[in-house]
């Protein structure tokens, strides 16, 4: 098992939000804003805790303007999707 990357848009005032919510799982993932102004952010999600976090990020998608993004789109906009920079 491996650790994954999930994507979101949201709205920029909702970021500290989201981070505590997800961070406040202790081990589950950690949220790494890529650009505020857009409201692009990472999740970095520990091995085995996919189901969970993308069942939160669903949950949160019904009241937050949570919009989940693939790899590939958040590439196209110039952002590196490596989990560390080395």
């Amino acid at each position: 098992m491996e650790t994954e990357a999930l994507f979101f848009w949201m709205n920029r005032s909702e970021i500290g939000f989201f981070r505590f919510l997800l961070e406040a799982y202790e081990g589950m993932g950690a949220v790494t804003t890529l650009d505020r102004e857009r409201g692009l952010v990472m999740v970095r999600v520990a091995p085995g805790c996919l189901a969970l976090v993308e069942e939160v990020a669903a949950a949160l998608g019904d009241g937050a303007s949570l919009v989940p993004l693939s790899r590939a789109e958040v590439e196209k906009m110039g952002f590196s999707t490596q989990l560390c920079l080395g």
